[in-house]
């Protein structure tokens, strides 16, 4: 099988599971804030198949969510895609093939989902929702520091256990 062929068939993996954890497993607190684990699925696809694999697992992942589960809540809005692709992006750029300690990956992923649950996703719901700014960043802080930390905990065994878990990735064909 062609490296062209596995890094398909990896992505695919990774936008299955990303759906699966965005549509079905997440927790809903309020329509602007949700708890899941697709996020932490895009990063480790950015990380194992770099940063534009991670960029395209990102948007497939958040566009068959909206797809498959989300079509009720409203119209379709590509702020939040976007932010999903950069999930992918930076987690490419920051760990595919480069060592990390414990100490990087929690750094990386606070930074990550500052940038992009915190500032980003807060913009956006903030649009889509006509409110304040100040007052939707207030709401969603905790949910995205919560979401960070299980962020942490799956990224630190995946990336611990990359060779184990991904390393036919790497081998030639």
């Amino acid at each position: 099988m062609s490296n062209k062929t596995r890094y398909l068939v990896y992505g695919a993996m990774f936008i299955a599971i990303g759906v699966i954890l965005g549509s079905f497993l997440r927790i809903q607190l309020s329509d602007a804030i949700r708890i899941s684990l697709a996020p932490a699925i895009v990063m480790v696809a950015g990380s194992v198949l770099g940063p534009v694999w991670g960029a395209g697992v990102g948007f497939m992942t958040d566009f068959l969510s909206y797809m498959i589960a989300n079509r009720a809540a409203g119209a379709y809005f590509p702020g939040y895609s976007l932010t999903m692709m950069l999930y992918g992006i930076l987690a490419g750029f920051i760990f595919y093939k480069k060592a990390g300690g414990y100490l990087k990956i929690t750094l990386s992923t606070i930074g990550i989902q500052t940038v992009c649950s915190l500032l980003l996703n807060t913009a956006w719901s903030s649009i889509m929702y006509s409110a304040p700014f100040p007052v939707m960043l207030a709401t969603r802080l905790p949910a995205t520091y919560i979401s960070c930390a299980m962020y942490v905990v799956v990224l630190c065994i995946v990336l611990k256990n990359q060779e184990k878990l991904f390393g036919r990735i790497m081998q030639p064909a």
